[in-house]
């Protein structure tokens, strides 16, 4: 891993890792250390998600079992699942940095010393 932002525990017990500097998400099963799944190709730090993302920053569990993604080079955010899926995926306007997702809000900073809060 590479600056790996934030894990998520499953359910399962698994983990989901946001891999930023890899730009990838990481699945790895519980109790185990090799990745047993992969979102995302090593390297290419492009927003075209399933297939690459753009520094995956955070990733926060909707009640449909899908997950809200966050990426920071681009400011985009989007609603994937673990298969894929892509349901939308939006860049956000006038922001500098998108740091991760969260339950209620994205962290996001309209100057690089200044935090606020946007409803997503």
């Amino acid at each position: 891993m590479n600056a790996p932002d934030g894990v998520l525990m499953l359910p399962s017990h698994d983990l989901l890792v946001p891999d930023a500097a890899n730009c990838r998400i990481i699945k790895i099963p519980a109790g185990g250390h090799a990745i047993s799944q992969q979102l995302g190709q090593t390297g290419t730090c492009v927003h075209n998600p399933p297939q690459t993302f753009a520094n995956p920053s955070g990733l926060f569990p909707m009640s449909n079992g899908d997950y809200v993604l966050t990426e920071g080079i681009g400011n985009w955010v989007s609603e994937i699942n673990l298969s894929g899926k892509v349901s939308w995926s939006v860049q956000v306007p006038g922001v500098s940095a998108i740091y991760e997702a969260q339950r209620s809000a994205l962290i996001v900073s309209r100057r690089s010393t200044t935090r606020s809060r946007a409803r997503c």
